[in-house]
């Protein structure tokens, strides 16, 4: 999802909506016309992260770079959000994998054009931090040289690693919110090993009154070996 901020980061008009959040972090601090001569406060508020991380997201690089804004850039998203009010704040929420192209622009700002069709431009303090960032955005676009890179992969590899896996109890605690582990439901692990059916999971609900030498058989005679179980309810 792409969300649009005002004033010196420009939304190409109907392409990115504006959105305003309750205050969730602290009043910015005025910005220095000279972004190397940044005080305690406005660097400590630069490193407290206006968002949360997903499993797995890192972060690449962050500033106060833009005119009027704060930038960061994760292994998942690029983050832009202008000064605040006490009452509410704007912001870009732009996935990396969306960006289509990024262009540099009178040599002071980028326009990036996402892949939904939406875009917007980003105005930098110097030439040489609209070039910089530009550099390390058209690396994070690059193309993915693996399955590794993909988000989804980066993503589940890193949550199941986090929860230790989805523990089995989940499945139970589950199946006992729906009513499935009472007549005339039961559940089984007929196919923990994904060999009796590849399609189906390693925990099924059946009926009570089937037994499991009975799955075996009926799973003969259907595609893929699918066999009755509840599949949605």
């Amino acid at each position: 999802m792409v969300v649009g901020v005002p004033s010196s980061v420009t939304i190409v008009e109907e392409d990115i909506h504006v959105c305003e959040l309750p205050n969730s972090i602290p009043d910015s601090i005025p910005l220095s016309s000279n972004p190397t001569e940044l005080s305690t406060d406005q660097i400590n508020l630069i490193n407290e992260l206006p968002f949360e991380f997903l499993s797995g997201e890192e972060l690449i690089e962050h500033g106060l770079d833009l005119t009027d804004g704060h930038i960061y850039l994760t292994t998942y998203r690029l983050f832009i959000f202008s000064n605040q009010t006490s009452t509410h704040c704007s912001f870009i929420n732009c996935p990396i994998r969306l960006i289509e192209s990024i262009e540099l622009k009178d040599n002071i700002y980028l326009y990036i054009q996402c892949k939904d069709i939406r875009s917007f431009r980003v105005m930098f303090f110097t030439t040489d931090k609209c070039c910089y960032w530009l550099k390390k955005l058209n690396e994070s676009i690059s193309i993915s040289i693996g399955l590794d890179d993909l988000f989804a992969v980066k993503y589940a590899l890193a949550k199941s690693k986090s929860n230790n896996d989805i523990k089995r109890d989940d499945f139970y605690h589950e199946f006992t919110r729906l009513h499935l582990d009472t007549y005339p439901w039961r559940t089984t692990e007929i196919n923990h090993d994904y060999k009796l059916s590849p399609t189906y999971p390693n925990i099924c609900v059946i009926p009570a009154s089937i037994t499991d030498d009975e799955i075996h058989e009926v799973a003969k005679f259907r595609s893929n070996r699918r066999f009755p179980t509840i599949v949605w309810r």
